[in-house]
C-alpha cells in the first residue's frame, strides 16, 4: 500500500468516525505522539535499568511474558479507550 493510499484511508476512517471514535483515535494518536518524543537513548540508561531490561527480555525468551492481548486490554482501560 503506497503513503497516498494509507493517508486516504486514514482520512476516510476519520470523517466516518463517529464522536467517541474520533476521541479514542486521538488518544491514540496523542500516545504514539508522545512515545516518539520520549525515547530514551540506551547509554543514557542506569546500570540498574538495563540489567532490568536484560532481565525483561530473558523472561520473554523463557516464556513468562505477558500475551499482548492482556496488555493492550490493561492499555485500553488505563487510557479510557475501550
Amino acid at each position: 500500500m503506497s503513503i497516498q493510499q494509507l493517508r486516504n484511508e486514514l482520512i476516510k476512517d476519520i470523517q466516518q468516525a463517529g464522536e467517541m471514535e474520533l476521541k479514542n483515535m486521538l488518544k491514540l494518536y496523542q500516545i504514539a505522539q508522545q512515545q516518539k518524543t520520549d525515547t530514551t537513548n540506551w547509554k543514557s540508561l542506569s546500570e540498574n535499568n538495563k540489567t532490568k531490561i536484560a532481565n525483561g527480555l530473558q523472561q520473554l525468551k523463557e516464556g513468562k511474558g505477558t500475551p499482548a492481548a492482556k496488555v493492550v486490554s490493561r492499555l485500553n482501560k488505563k487510557y479510557g479507550i475501550a
